[in-house]
């Protein structure tokens, strides 16, 4: 079997919860031995991210990468299979439409925003919630949930293009005027 390769790319800290998903990942791991998660990003919550994966002796299964230019990014997620998304606060979640172009499935929490931004299209977990984000992330790599990612790259083609963006800003003017 080919290996799974789960991805997250963020700033390690509190809110963005990488604590929980190497827990469940930890859980996963347990279940199958043909799974790999990848850590991109740095911040105060990276020690102690890296501890935990020591603690659960799953080293040889986890990657971290603190550092990388917006085309290694691209090249990352491209190579990964699921991207993971477990924050409990957002803004708008940049590197979430990032994943909807680039990775097969995205597993992202719950959070209002995020479903906002991603039109209901994505998987959803409820927030802070390891054992619902577990269940997603087995249903992933049983193959129990198809893919939309070529929706989700059109979606995110269409939705936020340079157009669209001129467009908006052209209407927001034009309304001032």
């Amino acid at each position: 079997f080919p290996v799974t390769i789960f991805l997250c790319v963020s700033r390690f800290s509190v809110e963005k919860n990488q604590e929980m998903l190497i827990e469940a990942f930890y859980e996963l791991s347990k279940l199958y031995k043909d799974v790999k998660l990848v850590l991109v990003g740095k911040g105060p919550m990276l020690l102690h991210s890296k501890d935990l994966v020591s603690k659960f002796k799953i080293e040889d299964k986890v990657d971290f990468i603190n550092e990388i230019e917006d085309s290694e990014k691209v090249a990352i997620m491209k190579s990964s299979d699921c991207f993971v998304f477990p924050t409990l606060a957002e803004g708008f979640g940049l590197v979430m439409i990032e994943a909807m172009t680039t990775s097969k499935y995205v597993i992202v929490s719950d959070l209002d925003v995020l479903k906002e931004v991603s039109n209901n299209q994505l998987i959803y977990f409820q927030s802070n919630n390891k054992l619902d984000l577990l269940k997603k992330m087995l249903e992933v790599y049983e193959g129990k949930i198809s893919s939309s990612y070529e929706e989700n790259k059109s979606f995110v083609f269409q939705k936020y293009s340079f157009d669209n963006y001129i467009k908006s800003y052209e209407k927001i003017y034009s309304s001032k005027l």
